[in-house]
């Protein structure tokens, strides 16, 4: 493993430095800081892998994407999320609902983590930022995991709803169980 030392960054708060703005708009890869701060990069072409320092860019404010260069010559654009976990990509089937309302609506999850998620909307009912949400589905697990928890809208982009897991009133085995079998689920 190797000391990361051919990367270029930048935040969207810089200012142009001459470079094309719109490379570092079209990332199609990300990368995680773990819980000390370090980037693990790993280059898809040879396979090589290089541990980065990213205290730095820990606090930034706005994007923040870093130039992968590789001595095997690969280059790319990555993310640098900074979320409190990592988030999966995954196409789940459920349904959600007010809390205060019975009408059920279909739903699209595209991604999760242990602390929300991410859904698709297409004709389901309106909903607001801040609205108190019921979640169910399932898993594409081995066992098809059924998971019902309850939510806060954070965010509503065009067909998308981000969803904040709410902290249930009581923390009982079921609300354990569903944690723990998200928390399994990322991480296979």
């Amino acid at each position: 493993m190797e000391r990361a030392t051919s990367l270029q960054l930048q935040t969207d708060n810089q200012k142009n430095t001459g470079q094309d703005q719109s490379t570092f708009a079209d990332f199609d890869h990300q990368v995680h800081l773990d819980r000390n701060a370090m980037i693990l990069l790993v280059c898809p072409e040879c396979e090589r892998t290089m541990m980065m320092d990213g205290s730095e860019h820990k606090q930034a404010e706005g994007k923040v994407n870093i130039r992968h260069s590789c001595a095997c010559g690969y280059s790319k654009i990555i993310f640098l999320e900074r979320r409190k976990s990592f988030r999966k990509p995954v196409d789940l089937v459920g349904v959600f609902r007010r809390k205060k309302g019975r009408q059920k609506s279909p739903m699209r999850v595209k991604d999760i983590s242990r602390y929300g998620l991410r859904f698709e909307n297409r004709n389901g009912i309106g909903l607001s930022v801040n609205d108190q949400i019921v979640l169910a589905f399932y898993l594409d697990n081995r066992n098809r995991t059924l998971i019902r928890k309850e939510g806060i809208v954070r965010n509503i982009s065009p067909g998308n709803v981000h969803v904040e897991f709410a902290l249930p009133e009581m923390d009982t085995k079921e609300q354990k169980a569903y944690d723990r079998a998200i928390a399994f689920y990322l991480f296979t």
